[in-house]
């Protein structure tokens, strides 16, 4: 139970904060593509893992960085924000930017935000099931919405990279993944240089280098508001922007769609939700050890939590699109 407990915290925080700014959004993207960018983001995981590790085979470890401060440095830009920022930036440019649903600049910060939090979860899980639920608290209000603030940076560029002609096209390109990669190295750097000192050797300057990482926390997240709000001024005003699209009167809803929703919805819900139960009931007859936790949680991961999460979206989603029932109107004779 404690590990579902502890699986729940470390991804709630994701998908609520990806739910936030959708509704941002005037004109909605369509779920199942927000979804999958979010899959991809999950899935990005791996390629940087890989990355990082293999760069430890070959010797290129920050860890044998004698002075503390460098090593947590080297840390930060090389084994963090290049490789994280990098692959997320792969995905929303070979998947999304040439999607036909990304067709207005505040797209890039629905599906920046979504491939962004997709890899916030993954990498959430693994580290909450190594620290536990305060591990997950914290990453809840700091890590978790600093991965969503830096897809909204990097989100709002590739947008002008795609529809302002007028602006840089090079130095969008650049921005889109320099600024991200800076922050995020920012923010990674004080916590990576402090792990790497031992108990005696750090002094106060050390410890208020914190500070730095809640400004910068608190920068990003600024920052991404500005953005969102500048972009949904634009949304709301269409005719000053000739980019942007003009919100469609809606179709009447398919009923063959509307019940395969239902119907596909309630049986991923039930598949999820029995199979993360059986999860549960497991690991209080057997607890998991070693490399076994890391193949449980992406068991539940992508077996359990994925299909339960797209079954609850479908089934709401074929809810809402079920026409009100007409009632007629009582006749007193």
């Amino acid at each position: 139970m404690l590990v579902h407990i502890s699986f729940t915290a470390a991804v709630i925080p994701a998908l609520l904060l990806m739910l936030y700014f959708h509704r941002r959004d005037v004109n909605r993207e369509p779920a199942r593509v927000v979804w999958f960018t979010f899959i991809l983001g999950v899935v990005s995981t791996a390629p940087v893992v890989g990355l990082v590790l293999g760069a430890e085979w070959l010797g290129l470890d920050p860890d044998r960085i004698a002075d503390p401060r460098l090593a947590g440095l080297a840390s930060a830009f090389f084994q963090a924000a290049i490789p994280e920022e990098l692959f997320k930036y792969l995905v929303l440019m070979l998947f999304v930017y040439r999607h036909r649903e990304f067709d207005e600049p505040m797209d890039g910060v629905v599906y920046g935000v979504a491939a962004s939090l997709g890899f916030a979860a993954m990498e959430n899980v693994l580290y909450v099931f190594n620290g536990g639920m305060v591990v997950a608290l914290l990453r809840a209000v700091t890590a978790v919405p600093g991965h969503a603030f830096l897809g909204v940076v990097m989100g709002y560029y590739v947008g002008q990279i795609k529809f302002n002609k007028q602006a840089s096209r090079f130095r969008l390109i650049l921005f889109s993944l320099l600024w991200p990669i800076i922050l995020h190295g920012l923010y990674d750097f004080p916590l990576l240089s402090l792990l790497n000192m031992e108990e005696g050797s750090r002094t106060a300057g050390d410890i208020a280098l914190i500070l730095l990482t809640l400004a910068v926390l608190i920068l990003e997240g600024v920052w991404a508001l500005l953005l969102v709000r500048k972009l949904r001024r634009q949304q709301l005003n269409p005719e000053a922007i000739p980019t942007a699209k003009v919100i469609p009167a809606p179709r009447p809803a398919n009923p063959v769609t509307t019940w395969l929703q239902i119907i596909v919805g309630g049986l991923l819900l039930t598949w999820g939700g029995v199979l993360t139960a059986l999860v549960a009931l497991g690991t209080l007859v057997e607890q998991p050890t070693g490399i076994d936790i890391l193949y449980l949680i992406l068991g539940v991961v992508i077996l359990a939590l994925l299909p339960m999460t797209l079954g609850l979206f479908l089934f709401i989603r074929g809810l809402k699109r079920i026409p009100p029932r007409v009632r007629r109107a009582r006749t007193n004779y």
